[in-house]
């Protein structure tokens, strides 16, 4: 799979470095990325075209790396966006935006290896396929889904929604084995498209800014599932 990605950052040399690192995995493993540098004035460039990558700085002139991740979350739902940075005490702060790697400059060979792993492992699952009566679905393009009587309705991004005659119980196995966690009795929620969750609230908001309620009995796991995603996957 051909990537296409985006680096900004405010030093040259540590664009030039990570962008020598990545290509040094092209090919590797069906992986290959196409990639397009950025100095920290061109930020309005960047998010006017959608990248599958956007590898981001944290502390620039003018704009905060952060900053702009919450425009290409706005924006561009699809792309994944890993931080490059030395500020590792705002690795938390990334979550908020729904990073899929952090990348500390003080340790960015091993720490990018470990990302190429990562979005490797992710690469793979994109096969995953559901298959439907009439069209097949990728996993990673359902929201969520939920049980009505002998169907499942599937919400799917771009808003479409696609009813399956199935009983969920003949199927929950292969969601959950695709990154799905049930939040309500009949309710499943891809993680992938979980932005945040509120526990005081009991409930949680996706990237597409919808909201759903979380039983108080299986907040603990969502919790902990969604968590174990963000930092491990």
């Amino acid at each position: 799979m051909n990537y296409t990605v985006a680096i900004i950052d405010d030093c040259v040399n540590d664009i030039v470095k990570l962008k020598r690192l990545l290509q040094q995995y092209n090919d590797l493993d069906k992986i290959s990325f196409d990639i397009t540098t950025f100095n920290h004035n061109e930020y309005e460039k960047l998010i006017s075209i959608e990248y599958d990558l956007y590898f981001l700085d944290i502390d620039m002139p003018n704009i905060n790396g952060i900053n702009i991740a919450e425009i290409i979350n706005r924006n561009y739902q699809d792309s994944k966006i890993i931080f490059c940075s030395m500020r590792e005490d705002l690795v938390f702060d990334t979550y908020s935006v729904n990073s899929f790697f952090f990348i500390r400059k003080s340790n960015i060979e091993q720490d990018v290896n470990n990302a190429y792993i990562k979005l490797s492992n992710s690469n793979k699952r994109l096969n995953n396929i559901f298959k439907c009566t009439n069209e097949i679905i990728n996993y990673r393009d359902i929201i969520y889904l939920y049980k009505d009587n002998n169907y499942i309705v599937l919400h799917t991004k771009n808003n479409r929604i696609v009813k399956e005659r199935v009983n969920l119980k003949a199927v929950i196995n292969q969601f959950e084995n695709n990154g799905f966690i049930e939040i309500y009795h009949g309710t499943l929620v891809n993680v992938r498209w979980i932005k945040r969750i509120d526990k005081n609230e009991n409930k949680l908001i996706l990237k597409n800014n919808q909201e759903q309620f979380i039983s108080k009995r299986k907040i603990k796991n969502v919790c902990s599932l969604f968590h174990k995603y963000i930092s491990e996957d």
